[in-house]
């Protein structure tokens, strides 16, 4: 049928998973809103004899879209409508406690990541940090959570 498998979400049209994943790739192409798709899409391709619409064959994990309290298809058509990607024009301070991944997840929803926190920057870290910020602190749900249900909501994860 003539697809080319690549590993860069940027150059990709269409990301095939079997399930919803909070990986960095998954929530890179989550807010570029790139199709996601699954068997069901391979499958319908293979037996149309080419590509299907991958909008038609979205990918469906009713077990971690409610989990996560999100539709990945609604999660999708608002990435794409919305006018710049998710975390534009936020800029946050990562603490040594959270694993480094959530920096290139903040990247790639277009946030910043600062080297201080300071008034300016939604400070992410561990319920045993807290304390040692004197400002609002968030858990990593902010961007993790956020991400995949297209919504930037700091009160709601604030620790």
């Amino acid at each position: 049928m003539g697809g080319k498998l690549v590993s860069d979400v940027d150059k990709c049209d269409i990301v095939f998973t079997d399930g919803v994943r909070r990986t960095a790739k998954f929530l890179r192409a989550l807010c570029l809103g790139k199709p996601i798709v699954g068997d069901a899409w391979i499958r319908a391709s293979a037996k149309a004899g080419h590509f299907e619409d991958p909008d038609s064959h979205i990918l469906k994990d009713g077990k971690n879209e409610k989990k996560y309290g999100f539709a990945l298809q609604q999660s999708i058509m608002e990435a794409r409508a919305a006018p710049s990607l998710l975390l534009t024009g936020q800029s946050f301070f990562v603490s040594k406690k959270i694993p480094a991944l959530i920096k290139d997840i903040i990247k790639s929803a277009g946030g910043t990541v600062s080297t201080r926190a300071n008034a300016d920057t939604f400070v992410l870290c561990d319920k045993s940090e807290k304390r040692k910020y004197p400002d609002k602190v968030y858990s990593t749900e902010l961007v993790l959570t956020g991400i995949l249900q297209q919504k930037f909501e700091p009160e709601a994860h604030e620790l």
